[in-house]
């Protein structure tokens, strides 16, 4: 029989960790406005990023199955691949910004 503290610790480690999860494209929103990564950078190692996307699923998912880890794996990729578009036009708004500052001069 499950206690009412198991289950409020497995909703609470469930929504916490999907909560910092969804924050992955305002995470690379701040990365590429500071310089640290690019569109480039994000596609060239989406392979490391799928490891850690499974790992981090892995260590959310409340049970032991694939199915499960599958699922709270789907939108992790999606999002990353949010973050990567927002990545891209963050970085072509400041070429452009750079270039009217060129052109201005």
């Amino acid at each position: 029989m499950i206690t009412v503290n198991e289950y409020f610790d497995l909703t609470l480690m469930i929504l916490l960790g999907l909560g910092l999860v969804f924050e992955l494209p305002v995470l690379v929103f701040f990365l590429s406005v500071f310089g640290i990564v690019t569109p480039r950078f994000l596609w060239k190692n989406i392979r490391y990023a799928i490891l850690i996307i499974s790992i981090v699923a892995a260590i959310i998912t409340p049970s032991p199955d694939a199915m499960t880890m599958l699922i709270f794996m789907a939108p992790m990729i999606g999002l990353y691949f949010v973050g990567i578009g927002v990545s891209f036009m963050v970085v072509r708004n400041k070429e452009r910004r750079l270039a009217a500052a060129a052109e201005a001069r």
